[in-house]
């Protein structure tokens, strides 16, 4: 029989964790979204084309809007439950490489080349974005340790 309350905490850390990366990735997201507001500046063509391809087909955008916050989700929960100390710049480090992750893998699949190579201006805008969701996931995610459930010893009746 293992110690039911170690389980039970490390189940809600990761489960804060899972929260923490939702939040940190809405945190991103409107980023993202304000960006050409704020700044004033256009969307990289890509995004601009995504955007226009996504508001066709309504069913698609939801589908991508879901795998987006579950991805952050997820990074968040695995961020949680495999840092020693969450701190900002922990945080910020592994967003860091959640950015290069996205462009050394998924923009080449996606298309988009090596470093986004055929629209570079989307890999630069999205570097400020990932920054934000490590700081929001270093101040977010909850502290404390994953323990280690231990058997609980066993009573061995004499007769």
């Amino acid at each position: 029989m293992f110690d039911t309350r170690a389980i039970e905490a490390n189940r809600q850390k990761l489960l804060d964790g899972l929260a923490a990366g939702f939040v940190s990735t809405l945190v991103m997201t409107g980023l993202m979204l304000a960006a050409p507001a704020l700044g004033g500046a256009a969307l990289p063509s890509v995004a601009a084309r995504a955007i226009v391809g996504l508001r066709a087909h309504p069913l698609v955008a939801i589908v991508a809007f879901l795998v987006h916050f579950a991805y952050g989700s997820l990074a968040g929960g695995l961020f949680t439950v495999g840092t020693q100390s969450i701190t900002l710049r922990r945080g910020v480090i592994y967003a860091a490489g959640m950015w290069g992750l996205a462009f050394t893998v998924y923009a080449p699949l996606a298309g988009l080349g090596f470093l986004a190579s055929h629209e570079p201006a989307l890999a630069v805008v999205a570097i400020p974005a990932h920054l934000l969701y490590g700081v929001a996931l270093g101040a977010l995610a909850p502290r404390g340790e994953i323990v280690q459930p231990i058997e609980a010893p066993q009573l061995v009746s004499q007769q």
